[in-house]
């Protein structure tokens, strides 16, 4: 594994593979020029790809605190990746709409089954 950084530029990852051809050698036969050619393919743990990526199963239950500017909407979309499902999460949670809800209230997001019905 490695880590290259070269200014603002990071890459971690692997190197894959190593090819070498000699291009200069001293009357001794001594190598003085070679020239490289790597190969590296990108490496991320699984939780920092998980993170990056955004995803998040629907089968698990989520409690969130709305802050200014969310909307049930658009966590229904980061979590379900659907945002028609706003209205029953805000009546899952006892709400008479899922607009202008205020920052600060904390609602459940429940589990969907696989036919994306709410389960408890």
């Amino acid at each position: 594994y490695i880590n290259i950084a070269w200014g603002t530029f990071s890459f971690r990852g692997r190197l894959k593979s190593i090819n070498e051809e000699y291009s200069l050698f001293s009357p001794f036969g001594i190598p003085l020029r070679v020239n490289l050619d790597l190969t590296f393919v990108s490496h991320m743990e699984k939780e920092e790809a998980n993170k990056e990526e955004g995803k998040e199963s629907p089968d698990l239950s989520r409690m969130i605190i709305l802050k200014a500017g969310e909307s049930i909407a658009l966590w229904c979309c980061r979590i379900y990746g659907d945002a028609s499902y706003c209205a029953d999460v805000a009546a899952w949670n006892g709400l008479p709409e899922f607009r202008n809800i205020k920052p600060g209230v904390a609602l459940l997001f429940p589990p969907l089954s696989r036919y994306g019905k709410f389960t408890r």
